[in-house]
């Protein structure tokens, strides 16, 4: 998700590849604001939340971004939602910080409720989507820059 918060694409089929890297970016970003915010009015059993690593939590990172994205892309409707932009490289960038930032904020309240075993499990993942993150706001730096 974090690479994708700043891909570019360019030449024949860069309008289909990048519908699709932005779909499969807003989808996981959905996701995993789910993951912290918790079931909704179903849970399937094998599901897994925030909540089961931390009892009582729940974090909402997308905001009202999470209707306009299961609007855009996660669910088919007769209105969709055209008012928020992921076209725009730095609102897709925001979007992957927000979730980012969410998880942080995730692992570091496991670490201090004394599950840093579990806050453990975590930290590679999200360093490594960091790093992803960085390369990705870089890369969308550079290309806006030259074009």
């Amino acid at each position: 998700m974090a690479a994708m918060s700043g891909a570019q694409t360019v030449g024949p089929g860069a309008d289909l590849a990048a519908t699709a890297l932005l779909e499969a970016f807003l989808t996981h970003a959905r996701t995993l604001d789910s993951f912290l915010y918790g079931p909704g009015r179903s849970r399937w059993e094998h599901d897994v939340y925030a909540e089961d690593y931390l009892n009582g939590w729940r974090q909402c990172v997308l905001g009202p971004d999470f209707q306009a994205i299961s609007q855009r892309v996660m669910h088919l409707m007769c209105e969709r939602d055209n008012i928020a932009d992921w076209d725009v490289h730095q609102r897709r960038l925001d979007t992957g910080k927000a979730v980012l930032d969410g998880f942080d904020t995730f692992v570091t309240a496991l670490d201090t409720s004394g599950n840093a075993a579990t806050a453990g499990w975590f930290k590679p993942a999200i360093a490594a989507a960091w790093n992803e993150y960085n390369l990705s706001a870089e890369n969308a730096y550079m290309f806006e820059r030259h074009t």
